[in-house]
């Protein structure tokens, strides 16, 4: 499973490696922005057609870029995963976050960062078991009882961050994970494999045809030793 946060030390963090600590993270738009600042021909942070390697390293600069030390830090301290690893244009992808449920009050799921505009949806547990719907929700978001997101249906516009912060008795937490959905086709079915009548079939059709071949030469070759035969009868006689 992919992994949901990397433990790095960024440049002028200040966090030491095995902190899960993490800054709060830039927006999609200043994240944009960032990007054609490096380079105009960047276009969105997350369509990515390259291979294996180029997806990982696209993974990579996002951690890099999007995170930056500021004043204000969210204790990021859910491991969430995906499954599966990277999802193929036109499946389904579920992002679950590996923590206890205990106390926890309610589940709330953002899209790139942590933004009430960027809320896709709120649930709150037991006894309400009530699901909110927020402006970045997209009608194929569909949250489980263990707060997990299971996406439907994903694209190539579904890629970046995902956070979920639960609410607990206590102090909150939070988690989050890059998603990178890739192009591809699903794997086509293997053939089935031949019976074995069908295999007795074309042993059998191979081994008449390759007698037909050796009689054929065979009488080719006779033909031609009969007939040379006979003109050397012919010659003598005369």
């Amino acid at each position: 499973m992919v992994m949901g946060w990397i433990q790095l030390v960024l440049p002028g963090s200040g966090y030491p490696a095995g902190h899960r600590q993490l800054p709060k993270p830039f927006s999609f738009q200043e994240c944009q922005r960032g990007f054609s600042r490096i380079s105009p021909t960047a276009g969105a942070c997350f369509r990515f057609r390259g291979g294996w390697p180029m997806l990982l390293l696209a993974g990579h600069l996002w951690s890099s870029f999007c995170f930056t030390s500021t004043e204000g830090t969210q204790n990021f301290s859910i491991l969430v995963t995906a499954e599966p690893w990277f999802p193929i244009v036109g499946t389904d992808v579920n992002l679950i976050p590996e923590d206890q449920m205990e106390n926890v009050l309610t589940c709330t799921w953002y899209r790139w960062d942590l933004s009430i505009k960027n809320q896709i949806l709120v649930y709150e547990l037991p006894p309400s078991s009530k699901v909110e719907h927020k402006n970045s929700y997209t009608g194929r978001e569909i949250v489980k009882t263990d707060c997990s997101l299971h996406i439907n249906n994903v694209s190539l516009q579904d890629g970046g961050y995902y956070m979920i912060q639960k609410n607990t008795t206590g102090a909150s937490e939070a988690g989050q994970i890059f998603l990178v959905v890739i192009e591809g086709t699903m794997q086509p079915k293997r053939p089935k494999g031949l019976s074995g009548v069908a295999v007795a079939g074309i042993f059998i059709l191979g081994v008449v045809l390759i007698t037909a071949v050796i009689f054929l030469v065979s009488y080719k070759i006779l033909s031609n030793s009969m007939g040379e035969e006979s003109d050397s009868s012919i010659s003598l006689a005369s």
